[in-house]
């Protein structure tokens, strides 16, 4: 800012001086023949000049500036107010609308997931109900870097058991506390007929879980006691309900409420 102000201020000057030395020296010349006392008034008349007109200028490119920026704020506030113009076009009917979707789809995922706990849990109590005792590991395999737990069952208790059902591989330490080591998901459709059920690593919980990968490579591992397998969560918080009947009635309970009768 002060280079512009000085850099301006020079060229007015050499223009003020040159203005003023070629014409008004020549005029004091002529008429007086004293050269030396003019030109230090020359000098100060040119700086006068110089100084007055420079500022005139800034004064002007101030002006200009604060056109400018007029112009944009003005512009600026009315591409806002054409936006919020376009926003107050939109029906009200049509955000009600948009609200009622958001709504019922929320509770549709609800219901959805209300159904999907209800079976769950219900399929599980009857598992643990044929299940007599603990699921026992039988091995450890690792195919393309993914650990699977291989566990036998009882033979009447894993028709119960869908893919994906959560469940947590448990080791007691040396004091007989579990650990909880990693959590399971049924990794594919039981056999009929068959004891065996195939478990996948969702998630490792402890150190257990790489030491066990590295067991196995891409062999299945044997004969490591120690673990068992359990259902994801605690059944013995659940109330004694018939889960089936509860999934079939959490649908017609959300209708119920979202159209009621005579409404």
């Amino acid at each position: 800012m002060a280079d512009g102000y000085l850099k301006g201020l020079g060229n007015n000057l050499v223009v003020s001086a040159a203005w003023v030395f070629t014409v008004g020296g020549a005029v004091a010349s002529l008429a007086v023949g004293k050269e030396y006392t003019w030109i230090a008034g020359l000098f100060l008349a040119a700086g006068i000049i110089a100084l007055i007109t420079h500022g005139w200028q800034t004064h002007q490119q101030h002006q200009k500036e604060r056109a400018e920026l007029r112009e944009k704020l003005q512009a600026e506030v009315q591409r806002r107010e054409e936006a919020e113009r376009r926003l107050a076009e939109v029906p009200a009917e049509a955000l009600a609308r948009i609200a009622t979707l958001v709504t019922e789809g929320t509770v549709n995922e609800l219901v959805k997931l209300l159904t999907q706990r209800a079976d769950l849990a219900g399929r599980l109590r009857n598992f643990t109900a044929a299940q007599t005792k603990p699921l026992a590991v039988r091995a450890f395999q690792r195919i393309q870097g993914v650990l699977f737990v291989v566990v036998r069952g009882i033979e009447l208790a894993l028709p119960h058991l869908r893919p994906g059902d959560p469940f947590v591989l448990l080791r007691k330490n040396e004091v007989g506390v579990e650990i909880t080591a990693a959590r399971l998901s049924v990794h594919q459709p039981i056999e009929a007929g068959k004891d065996v059920v195939i478990f996948r690593v969702e998630a490792a919980m402890s150190d257990d879980i790489a030491h066990l990968t590295g067991l196995a490579g891409e062999r299945s591992v044997e004969g490591i006691k120690g673990y068992i397998v359990a259902p994801g969560f605690d059944l013995a918080t659940v109330p004694t309900l018939d889960f089936a009947q509860v999934a079939l009635a959490i649908p017609h309970l959300a209708a119920n409420l979202s159209q009621p009768r005579g409404g």
